[in-house]
């Protein structure tokens, strides 16, 4: 369906959705698809389908008021121009990443039909779709991710359980427990769908009991293992990141990112880290607290490039050592006895 067709087409039912917020198309002006992460397996090209925004703390180099003021913005030619891009395009591609920058599924209808059309061009292609959302899908699209099957991939961040924190650090997301129910539903369609821990403010989310409470709700809903990781802090972003803050906590948050290290993280961004020790020391804590829940942490690897290669039981996954009662059942099986 021609781009302006697609728009058309859901227009009528649009403006009476609770989804609804003023929409705008908007001329690209940066490349369709940019590298994001490079391996042997090939590229990781992300793509983004809205100007980069403010959408809380996932992406923090946004422009808050401006885009409270004029609402959401669409590229306009982001679906006459992929099918042609993912021909041309000459190294091997091993998925596309949506989220990078700006939230696929933050949004109206309108928004969330150009993210869907995507990742359906993508796939038809033959490449694999990465989605990182905390947006709530529209029902029915959520048949169309499904008929995607094993060429879709979604994670959804959770950087807090409290609904009152999330209000302040992830504008506009469902609550957290909202989010979560929404993931077993993705699942139950059949979707790889991944709740992650992400990203942590020091001093802020961290805290035993908000993180007890993040626990408990991911035991809740049956969550054994996933993905944890503090916030990378881009160049010119601690401002923005004390309008969500509270008085005192922006200057402790500052010092314990002052002597962090500064990298260069997927998308050729620089961002200054927490100092190392004190994110191993952390995150050594939090693998143990989430144990007790039968939790198993893993450090996100995207954002702690300098922990790559550590091993610990803490954060490395631990292959089940097998029963004698199922060794024996595997040599009865194979015997034929």
């Amino acid at each position: 369906m021609h781009q302006q067709d697609l728009f058309a087409a859901i227009t009528s039912w649009h403006a009476t959705s609770w989804l609804y917020r003023p929409t705008a198309l908007v001329k690209r002006d940066q490349p369709l698809m940019m590298p994001w992460l490079q391996g042997p397996e090939g590229t990781v090209l992300s793509l983004d389908t809205q100007p980069e925004c403010w959408q809380g703390i996932l992406h923090l180099p946004g422009r808050q008021s401006e885009c409270e003021n004029r609402g959401i913005e669409l590229f306009a030619d982001t679906l006459s121009m992929l099918g042609q891009t993912l021909n041309d395009w000459r190294d091997p591609i091993r998925a596309i990443f949506m989220g990078a920058h700006s939230d696929p599924f933050a949004g109206p209808a309108q928004a969330q039909e150009l993210a869907v059309a995507c990742a359906e061009i993508i796939a038809k292609q033959g490449c694999v779709v990465w989605i990182r959302t905390r947006g709530r899908i529209i029902s029915r699209l959520r048949l169309r991710l499904a008929a995607l099957g094993d060429k879709l991939r979604i994670t959804v961040p959770f950087a807090t359980s409290s609904t009152a924190k999330a209000r302040s650090l992830e504008p506009g997301a469902p609550s957290p427990k909202a989010r979560m129910r929404q993931v077993t539903r993705l699942r139950s369609l059949g979707l790889a769908v991944l709740p992650i821990i992400e990203p942590l403010i020091p001093g802020v989310t961290d805290g035993k009991d908000d993180l007890d409470a993040l626990m408990r709700l991911f035991e809740e809903f049956g969550i054994s293992q996933t993905t944890i990781g503090y916030l990378p802090l881009p160049e010119g972003s601690l401002d923005r990141l004390g309008t969500v803050l509270e008085g005192g906590e922006l200057g402790s948050v500052a010092e314990i990112y002052r002597d962090g290290p500064r990298v260069k993280l997927p998308g050729g961004r620089i961002q200054r880290l927490i100092p190392r020790s004190w994110r191993m020391k952390h995150y050594a804590y939090l693998s143990a607290m989430a144990s007790r829940f039968g939790i198993r942490l893993h450090i996100c690897r995207w954002t702690n490039p300098d922990l790559e290669g550590e091993q610990s039981p803490e954060t490395t996954p631990q292959a089940p050592k097998e029963s004698l009662s199922e060794r024996w059942k595997r040599h009865k099986q194979t015997t034929g006895q």
